[in-house]
């Protein structure tokens, strides 16, 4: 199986982000209504935050590589697991990896170094079904 490329890889704000962003954009709005140089100042400050963070992100998600072992067959109602190796570039102090649907495995992977990973897979009903995402955060 081919490791995804890193065309592939996409960064997206979840809930919680695109809420941040709502605020930093109405604080900007009142701040141009108000002329208060304090909140633009704010304004200003989290929405660097912001690039600041993700650029963060993904400099760390961009380090790491995941390579599929494959996944192992199972009977019908019984969760299964995903064999992966997780390498990194960088030091990583948590990494969360999670297949749709299943419960988040949380990681820590030091620079140059490969961890070996079970990824748990949510119990299915009986059938051909496709390969689960892999969200990494």
């Amino acid at each position: 199986m081919k490791p995804p490329f890193i065309s592939q890889h996409t960064l997206k704000p979840n809930s919680l982000g695109v809420g941040f962003i709502i605020l930093a954009i109405a604080m900007l709005l009142a701040a141009i209504n108000y002329g208060n140089n304090l909140i633009f100042f704010i304004s200003f400050l989290l929405i660097a935050l912001m690039g600041n963070s993700a650029w963060q992100t993904h400099r760390q998600l961009k380090g790491c590589d995941i390579a599929v072992r494959g996944i192992a067959a199972r009977y019908a109602p019984r969760p299964g697991s995903w064999a992966l190796k997780l390498d990194s570039k960088l030091q990583n102090p948590a990494i969360t990896l999670r297949a749709e649907g299943a419960e988040p495995l949380v990681l820590a992977v030091s620079a140059g170094k490969s961890i070996l990973v079970n990824l748990p897979l949510p119990a299915l009903p009986r059938g051909r079904h496709r390969t689960p995402t892999i969200i990494l955060s």
